[in-house]
């Protein structure tokens, strides 16, 4: 408990925290968070009873319990540690903007050169863009078409190597004109 926040999922999406030793069911959704750990490290590899693998969600985890994790009804969860890497975010600080996600608090806005460790969540929003859209993303070696799936002029990456040219991720992006759409529906039935 010294070095991870467990959690289970319960009825209306609330989450609540279980202490070591708790009994849950098969089924149940069981989210892990690392706490405490060293500055500049992060989480490399969670071993969740029978399972290990290498983290992709930063230092959080989550799992469905089941006998494919259970020993003898028993899931040990631990995990390993290795230093992050840091990466140097480059942007255009007129056309966008960049937060940093907080553990506790509102997210910390980046100024272009900002370092930023390894699989540190950031949001990106385009400003500015009277009748136009976001059509696609460049963040470093990687581009991604905007097809509104996080909010329309905004995306969200966890840092790491696979965006990375050398120490540095730069950032851009390219517009398009927004189409208009009219939205028909029965006003007596639903509120929009």
């Amino acid at each position: 408990e010294a070095t991870m926040t467990v959690a289970m999922r319960q009825q209306g999406n609330q989450w609540q925290s279980i202490s070591n030793g708790a009994q849950v069911e098969e089924g149940t959704e069981v989210s892990i968070e690392a706490k405490n750990l060293p500055a500049g490290q992060i989480v490399k590899e969670w071993t969740i009873g029978k399972e290990t693998e290498e983290a992709h969600d930063g230092n959080r985890r989550w799992f469905r319990v089941g006998s494919d994790y259970a020993k003898d009804d028993t899931i040990t969860i631990s995990y390993k540690t290795k230093p992050a890497q840091k990466f140097t975010l480059i942007f255009d600080e007129a056309t966008m903007t960049v937060q940093k996600q907080q553990q506790h608090g509102p997210d910390q806005t980046l100024s272009s050169g900002a370092q930023v460790e390894e699989e540190t969540g950031i949001s990106i929003e385009a400003k500015n863009l009277t009748g136009q859209i976001v059509d696609k993303w460049k963040i470093g070696k990687r581009t991604f078409e905007d097809k509104g799936n996080w909010g329309g002029n905004r995306w969200w990456v966890r840092v790491g190597s696979d965006y990375a040219e050398g120490g540095t991720i730069s950032i851009s992006y390219t517009t398009k004109p927004a189409q208009k759409f009219t939205l028909s529906f029965d006003e007596a039935k639903m509120t929009v």
